[in-house]
């Protein structure tokens, strides 16, 4: 089974779904390609988990109504302060305003640029993506030792941070979903498959035969590299997290860990960071 145990330091931060009465909350936002995901903490607990659709259309009261409808399930909830990443920067604009529009928040966005004492083995740090970043520094934070982060989203990619805090860079693929969108838009005669299970190693029919190939191939992938980096960073945790990492857990052995609120948690030790900074 898949290694889903969380180190001593992480505890706290586990996903505690409830309702928050009469108290001020952190809102932390992460908005990718494919979904927006807002965390809300209470101190340093995680008590709620909220799941948008990425669209560069929305405008900051598409999402305001959509979040006032959720927000309306917990009871008297203050939002004074707001900690973004983002890979999409015309959304990225759109939940500032929300922020200063809906709730008087300050919001603070972290990016290659923050001060979050990491150290970058990279060309020009400002091309590497937000998310890539608040998960560095949360493998630094938790771990403080050499990590693999693995996160499946639109993009799937693999990434080192060393002990010293140091992001030694990263691998990009096309996700799990793209790779099949893509596979159905080049050839005429597959039909769009949904993203699901395969039920045999090698298929029987092509629907079969195209979810083994990308499932199971992406599943090879990263089993390939996290057997390579290893060669280079021994003993290194292999974290797994994005929205579409669960879908691959039960094919991978406990060496995996994982971590889906990742993301969320960097940002949330993020925000600290630059609270105990100042």
């Amino acid at each position: 089974m898949p290694n889903t145990n969380t180190p001593d330091s992480l505890k706290k931060l586990g996903d505690e779904s409830g309702t928050a009465k009469g108290c001020e909350l952190l809102m932390a936002v992460d908005i990718g390609n494919s979904t927006v995901v807002v965390g809300l903490f209470d101190g340093s607990r995680l008590i709620r988990r909220l799941l948008f659709a990425s669209k560069k259309g929305n405008s900051y009261k598409d999402y305001s109504i959509l979040l006032h409808l959720e927000l309306a399930q917990m009871d008297d909830v203050i939002i004074r302060q707001m900690v973004i990443s983002s890979v999409v920067p015309e959304l990225t604009d759109e939940w500032k305003k929300l922020a200063e529009n809906e709730f008087q928040a300050s919001v603070y966005e972290v990016n290659a640029l923050s001060d979050l004492g990491l150290s970058f083995k990279v060309d020009d740090p400002s091309f590497i993506g937000p998310d890539l970043i608040v998960n560095a520094f949360a493998a630094w934070k938790i771990y403080k030792h050499h990590c693999i982060i693995i996160d499946l989203g639109t993009a799937t990619t693999i990434q080192v941070v060393s002990r010293e805090g140091c992001f030694e860079g990263g691998v990009i693929v096309p996700g799990l979903e793209l790779s099949l969108k893509s596979l159905g838009q080049g050839a005429s005669l597959l039909k769009t498959i949904k993203l699901e299970r395969p039920t045999e190693l090698i298929g029987t029919n092509t629907r079969e035969s195209i979810l083994s190939g990308i499932v199971r191939g992406h599943v090879y992938m990263i089993k390939g590299f996290a057997q390579e980096l290893h060669g280079i960073y021994p003993n290194a945790p292999v974290l797994v997290t994005g929205g579409l990492s669960a879908s691959i857990m039960e094919y991978l052995d406990s060496s995996f860990i994982h971590m889906p609120d990742l993301t969320l948690q960097g940002l949330y030790l993020a925000f600290q960071e630059r609270q105990t900074g100042k």
